[in-house]
């Protein structure tokens, strides 16, 4: 597979050929190396980065959508590989399919709907998270029920623990492979159906799978062993529809307002409601299913997964909906006693925010943005941007990424004060999908492609060549005809 950094290399052996040949044998004792070392360099000395750090769920650890590290890309020159130095490599995705990518340190794994010999298969791929090529299929089903156009039947983001890959493809059920691609188990999703299909993504926790389905039918909330897929618990829901992903969070530790109260471990899921009545956020114990606390308010559609940062839960639903931060060490229904503030309209139909250091970013489908304070919520400053949006914001090194339905990718600074636009590209394809982020690369998926994002390697000039290693008119007359 060609990259913009080979096509780097090529041109400058081809310039260092050419001025061979033009008779400037004077440069050739300042020639850095042979053209072999310029290449060579070209591919080690890529930015710093970290050791490899796994997005290995919706919007990676935490599903908190930020990523650790610095020198991510902030602004490139389109879709099209050639001649783009900030595309490390492209890859086509057949099928139809809206989940993010996840990876470990060396594979990258997202769902598609494929379509072939006149049939629809659910189908897990796994990537080479280097050069982009496909290192495995498995198609698993056919798809199942009904589905609304900008959802599909493989939305739903899998997650990942570095050994097994776990993909829910809503009534199709539930399905375990390792990262070699060899079948693991699988788990039927019961009498689920859904008019608007489904896209609520698994999320993992010691030894146990979390996964969401609330239908027109059975609804539940259900945890699973991960080595076997044996169901450890199940939990009825009063709700007909919702299509967020639950939250894991440790409340009650490093929080004024939650001084004294022990931390424990929270499952929330945010909103789900029945007959146009009122959703609710409820907090649920990760080991037993039983309930810990509930807050009612939310729209009866909720897709955002909820936010958690400064003991406070964060609920953004519906289309203009509420946004409500709840203090989340109660016990009950806590509607009247734990909401620290809430704003009637502005949450999204479909985007997940941000909670970033003390902030709350809310992206509305419209394209609205705002930055509010989180202690009291607060309006600092709101813009619009260009385009409708369903994926979802990220965020890495103080830069916040917003990807509309056409493409256009929006980076922001993650500031307070005021919004200050950073960077503006254009990938000219449609795009549902919500990025992934690690070690300074942008993991971009249109309905077209997958695209790995970074900023361009850096090109350095060795001061000393190889002993008795001199590029020859013959080198130089081969790299010409290229």
């Amino acid at each position: 597979m060609t990259t913009p950094r080979h096509n780097i290399a090529r041109l400058l052996r081809i310039g260092f050929a050419a001025l061979l040949l033009a008779g400037c044998e004077r440069l050739d004792a300042n020639l850095p190396d042979t053209f072999e070392l310029v290449v060579a360099k070209l591919a080690r000395e890529a930015p710093p980065r970290q050791q490899a750090t796994p997005w290995g769920e919706w919007r990676g650890g935490g599903l908190q959508g930020a990523a650790p590290g610095v020198n991510y890309p902030v602004q490139w020159s389109g879709h099209e590989l050639a001649g783009n130095e900030h595309i490390v490599w492209s890859t086509e995705i057949n099928g139809l399919g809206h989940s993010s990518p996840v990876l470990t340190k060396d594979s990258l794994f997202l769902t598609t709907d494929t379509f072939q010999a006149g049939e629809n298969s659910l189908t897990l791929v796994c990537l080479d998270r280097q050069s982009g090529g496909v290192r495995w299929k498995r198609a698993v089903a056919a798809p199942k029920g009904n589905t609304h156009g900008k959802n599909g039947h493989a939305s739903a983001t899998v997650a990942t623990n570095g050994k097994l890959v776990f993909a829910s493809f809503g009534p199709a059920g539930l399905y375990c492979f390792d990262v070699a691609g060899n079948f693991h188990w699988h788990v039927e999703a019961g009498n689920i159906r859904q008019k608007w299909g489904f896209a609520s993504s698994p999320v993992l926790y010691q030894d146990l799978l979390f996964l969401l389905n609330d239908s027109q039918a059975e609804s539940y909330l259900a945890a699973y062993e991960q080595s076997t897929g044996r169901q450890v618990w199940k939990t009825k829901r009063e709700s007909q529809g919702s299509w967020t992903t639950p939250l894991l969070i440790t409340a009650g530790e490093k929080s004024a307002e939650q001084s004294g109260a022990p931390a424990r471990s929270q499952l929330i899921v945010n909103g789900g409601g029945a007959d146009g009545a009122p959703g609710a956020v409820t907090s649920y114990d990760p080991r037993t299913g039983a309930q810990i606390w509930r807050v009612t308010g939310t729209s009866d559609i909720a897709c955002p997964t909820a936010l958690y940062a400064d003991g406070r839960v964060i609920s953004m639903s519906g289309g203009n909906g509420p946004i409500i931060a709840i203090r989340a060490n109660g016990s009950g229904d806590v509607t009247k006693t734990h909401i620290a503030w809430r704003h009637p309209v502005g949450g999204p139909y479909v985007p997940t925010g941000l909670a970033l250091e003390g902030r709350l970013f809310v992206l509305s489908d419209g394209g609205r943005v705002s930055c509010h304070r989180l202690s009291d919520g607060e309006l600092l400053w709101r813009e619009r941007l260009r385009g409708n949006f369903t994926a979802s914001l990220v965020a890495a090194d103080g830069n916040i990424y917003a990807v509309s339905e056409t493409g256009n990718v929006s980076v922001f600074a993650a500031a307070a004060d005021k919004f200050t636009l950073l960077g503006a590209s254009r990938m000219h394809q449609r795009c549902l999908a919500t990025p992934a982020l690690a070690d300074g690369m942008l993991f971009l998926r249109t309905t077209e492609r997958l695209f790995c994002i970074a900023q361009p390697a850096p090109v350095s000039i060795a001061s000393t060549p190889r002993e008795n290693e001199q590029p020859t008119a013959a080198i130089a007359q081969a790299e010409l005809a290229e």
